[in-house]
């Protein structure tokens, strides 16, 4: 027993660095497959799109496998994928967590003249306009220079640290991606405002003080 945790050990840790990687190798298949499921279900009548098929669930999919599908099945999954959709719209702008509860743990004392103020994740001054980006479909926006505001990072928007002069969350603490990406880049960073993509604008001119936790109008 002992050796053979000692030797996942030994295993496993060369990989710990890597286990994004490895937990989303296989996604680009299964959309593929998943795309593909959508589209047939579409021509038979049984979903309106072919991306309807994401608001199913597994079980839900795998009852359609008897063909032809029992009586009203198109019907059924229809309603559950239409509503499922519109419910999914109606949450698209509420944030997961009350942004008054992250304002409780990340909110400096009253720093005079800052328009917002977090957890000072990254030490360091920087200058520049504002590009708010909220998801990959935006990345496009950010020019070398501008202060990357956003209402959280992944992996997948470490390479805009290369390009932006700083960066502010809404959300995340000392150990978020925005912070350790931040300190490796030698950015400075301000993260967990709670509200930096509502109070900032694309275009401002701000100073974000990474020692303090704050970002000023420049």
């Amino acid at each position: 027993m002992f050796l053979r945790i000692l030797y996942n050990a030994r295993e496993f840790h060369r990989i710990r660095e890597d286990t994004r990687f490895y937990a989303m190798k296989l996604v680009p298949a299964l959309k593929k497959a998943f795309v593909r499921m959508g589209e047939r279900l579409r021509d038979e009548g049984i979903i309106d799109d072919s991306l309807d098929i994401y608001y199913l669930k597994l079980d839900e999919i795998k009852s359609i496998q008897r063909w032809p599908p029992p009586e009203n099945m198109g019907a059924d999954l229809r309603a559950v994928a239409l509503a499922r959709k519109r419910k999914m719209k109606s949450l698209s702008s509420k944030p997961f967590v009350d942004p008054r509860l992250l304002l409780v743990i990340s909110r400096r004392d009253n720093i005079e003249g800052a328009l917002v103020t977090g957890i000072p994740a990254s030490p360091g001054i920087a200058v520049g306009t504002v590009k708010i980006v909220r998801d990959a479909s935006e990345f496009h926006k950010l020019r070398h220079g501008d202060i990357l505001v956003a209402p959280f990072t992944t992996p997948a928007w470490t390479p805009l640290f290369r390009v932006a002069a700083a960066v502010v969350t809404d959300t995340g603490g000392p150990l978020s991606h925005a912070a350790l990406t931040a300190r490796e880049y030698g950015i400075p960073a301000v993260v967990g405002t709670g509200l930096a993509t509502k109070v900032l604008k694309d275009g401002m001119r701000v100073r974000v003080d990474g020692y303090r936790g704050a970002v000023y109008k420049a």
